[in-house]
Parts: C-alpha cells; sequence; structure tokens
C-alpha cells in the first residue's frame, strides 16, 4: 500500500505521466488516465490543475464495467 501512496502522491508533479486508460480509449473516452502498480491500477481525472483518484483496484478487474458503473452512478 506505501508503493501505490508513493506513486498517488507524485502525480501532483507529473500528472499527464499515466497512459489513457486503453478500455476506456477503445470506447472514445480520453479524459481518464491510470498508473500501474503490479497488480493494482490508479485510475485518476486531471482537471485544469487538479487531479483525482477516481480507484485503485485489482488490475485483473475489468476496468470498463467499474468505471461505466460509477460514471452512471454520478449522472
Amino acid at each position: 500500500m506505501t508503493e501505490i501512496c508513493k506513486k498517488a502522491s507524485e502525480l501532483k508533479n507529473y500528472p499527464e505521466r499515466g497512459r489513457i486508460v486503453p478500455e476506456l480509449q477503445s470506447q472514445g473516452i480520453f479524459l481518464y488516465r491510470e498508473l500501474l502498480i503490479s497488480p493494482w491500477r490508479i485510475i485518476y481525472r486531471i482537471k485544469d490543475t487538479q487531479f483525482n483518484v477516481l480507484s485503485v483496484h485489482d488490475s485483473r478487474q475489468n476496468v470498463e464495467d467499474i468505471l461505466l458503473e460509477r460514471l452512471i452512478k454520478s449522472s
């Protein structure tokens, strides 16, 4: 868990270092990025000069289902 916190706090200085989430990119959604710390994925969104961590989950889970469900609930 310490490694996850360390990597997440590094986003303050380099928020665009994570890649665009491939499963969402294939659906035309480019707002979300991720950092991989095996076996974990930190999913986040950059907005203006800030970033928001949306999810930290096991990389074996289906990210499309998780994020689409959260997006639908927040609408």
